[in-house]
């Protein structure tokens, strides 16, 4: 399928394009920032929670509270090929099944306008 394209259009889309992308990169940056802010508040504020013992602090928006949660670390070939080492003693096994798994994995092609 052929789609046909004026110049005024396809400079009329391309300008629309760079305006866009520059928009959601200067979005990146600033949230890149409020969550790194974030952070070290959380930190400092999770340490004066601990010292002063407090269940929870109430504010005008609702209460706070500091609670514990597991975050899992991604699932890498190094992780599976350590615990199969662990499990198998065959090593030439291991690596086949590394190997399946890296082979069989599903791809997903996208298409992309990058800056050059």
């Amino acid at each position: 399928m052929s789609l046909v394209v004026s110049t005024e259009d396809l400079d009329t889309l391309v300008k629309k394009w760079v305006l866009l992308d520059r928009q959601l990169k200067m979005i990146h940056e600033k949230t890149k920032e409020w969550r790194e802010a974030k952070a070290q508040i959380v930190e400092k504020l999770s340490k004066q929670i601990e010292i002063h013992k407090l269940s929870e602090i109430e504010t005008s928006e609702g209460k706070i509270r500091l609670m514990e949660k597991k975050e899992y670390t991604p699932l890498t070939y190094g992780f599976l090929e350590t615990s199969l080492q662990k499990m198998i003693d065959d090593n030439e096994k291991v690596q086949q099944i590394i190997s399946q798994l890296k082979k069989n994995r599903e791809i997903k092609i996208t298409k992309e306008l990058v800056w050059k």
